[in-house]
């Protein structure tokens, strides 16, 4: 014990002092939204905590003006002894706000984060997807003005992630966010500016477009010696079998089959979330099914790329309506648009209308893009009018849920399928 206090008599203290950040200023303006990027260990964390106040830096200082609602670490600002009810109203009570007002918006609280049935249970009960939504929904109901996000949303589940985005786009338009991830599309999807963090020094600060290209610029020219492959692995890469456009044509229904087929993948009852924030519309109609199919019209839950796909969408009309039109698209995980199309070029000239009670089908059959892994959800319109100017019947952000297999690497949200490629030496 004496060693570990009386430092200055030993040459090896138990500890050396390391500098997180350097020299980081900057001015983030009300209603303004960045994004801060930057490898494991470039003081992303550290940056956020001290706008948080969670942490105090060793010179210089930070100011923030406006209420700070700061998702950083898992459960953070949460007893995990206390049920859901309690932590609500504990933290709210540290912000300051009195109880009357906690009183008032707890219900919208427990609604955004769906957790009615386990609302009174301890949160120590909780997974990590239950925490971080009673997480996120306590904090934006706190109307904050300045809303800090530490990859908090990596954990939630593909459902909840699009609704925090939702959430997020919408806040963003009068106030300001300040968003640490791993995730560039989200960064270029969400923010107005980025902060480039190496080593703790802001490396570049700008438009996220160009944060981003200087960053992967950087760590692909300068990969570290361990990272470079030698030539057994390369070798061993070249015989090892790599799936080709052609592959995944011939070999796309065992891809699929080895997918575990779940209901809620593509039964809409299950699909189709009964809140008023999941769709939208005037009420005249509702879209009644959206369902993926192969040419053969099998339903389709594992989806590989380059296979050729039916997507049909059925709607109903409650009053008569004229020019009726129904359409998708594809979005990832955080909400990014990948494609999307519509009846309306191939039915303007018909004068369709649809008589109350009536139902209108639409089948879209395409080639499906190359996705990278992951959750996808299809978003359905039923709308009336023209491509340029029409009436949302209604909208459902998350009608239909599919899931990619792909083998196959590629750059971008996505890949289309090569034909060929080939390369050739003079």
């Amino acid at each position: 014990m004496k060693r570990v206090f009386d430092k200055g008599k030993h040459e090896n203290p138990y500890y050396s002092t390391f500098t997180a950040l350097k020299d980081v200023n900057f001015r983030l303006k009300k209603g303004e939204s960045i994004g801060i990027i930057g490898r494991n260990g470039s003081g992303k964390s550290t940056l956020l905590q001290i706008l948080a106040g969670t942490l105090q830096p060793s010179t210089g200082s930070a100011n923030t003006d406006g209420r700070v609602a700061a998702l950083l670490e898992l459960g953070s600002g949460f007893n995990t002894e206390f049920s859901g009810r309690e932590n609500i109203y504990l933290y709210a009570s540290i912000l300051g706000i009195k109880k009357k007002e906690i009183d008032r918006i707890y219900q919208d609280i427990v609604d955004f984060s769906e957790l009615e049935k386990f609302i009174d249970q301890p949160l120590k009960t909780y997974s990590s997807g239950m925490t971080i939504r009673l997480a996120f929904s306590v904090r934006i109901h706190l109307d904050p003005e300045i809303l800090i996000i530490d990859e908090a949303l990596a954990v939630g589940d593909f459902y909840f992630v699009q609704k925090c985005t939702r959430f997020i786009k919408d806040f963003i338009k009068d106030k300001t966010l300040v968003l640490v991830t791993h995730d560039l599309s989200s960064v270029q999807n969400l923010c107005e500016r980025c902060l480039w963090l190496k080593d703790g020094i802001v490396e570049y600060d700008g438009s996220p477009k160009d944060a981003v290209e200087r960053y992967l610029a950087h760590y692909h020219t300068n990969l570290p010696e361990e990272a470079t492959p030698d030539q057994d692995e390369i070798n061993e890469q070249k015989n090892s079998s790599v799936p080709t456009a052609a592959d995944i044509e011939v070999e796309k229904f065992d891809q699929r089959d080895r997918v575990p087929i779940h209901t809620i993948a593509n039964e809409w009852e299950v699909l189709l979330l009964n809140e008023p924030s999941d769709s939208f519309g005037t009420g005249e109609g509702s879209v009644e099914s959206c369902t993926l199919e192969d040419t053969e019209g099998r339903q389709l839950v594992g989806i590989v790329g380059g296979e050729i796909v039916r997507l049909k969408i059925k709607a109903r009309a409650s009053v008569e309506i004229h020019a009726p039109i129904l359409g998708f698209n594809l979005k990832d995980r955080h909400g990014q648009y990948i494609f999307g199309d519509n009846t309306y070029l191939n039915t303007r000239n018909e004068q369709l209308s649809i008589a109350a009670g009536k139902t209108i089908t639409a089948s879209f059959e395409f080639r499906m893009p190359i996705l990278h892994p992951g959750e996808y959800a299809f978003a359905v319109a039923f709308a009336k009018g023209t491509q340029e100017s029409h009436i949302q019947i209604q909208w459902v952000h998350e009608a239909l849920l599919i899931r990619s297999e792909s083998p196959v690497t590629h750059q971008g949200l996505c890949g289309v399928p090569m034909h060929k490629i080939t390369t050739e030496i003079n």
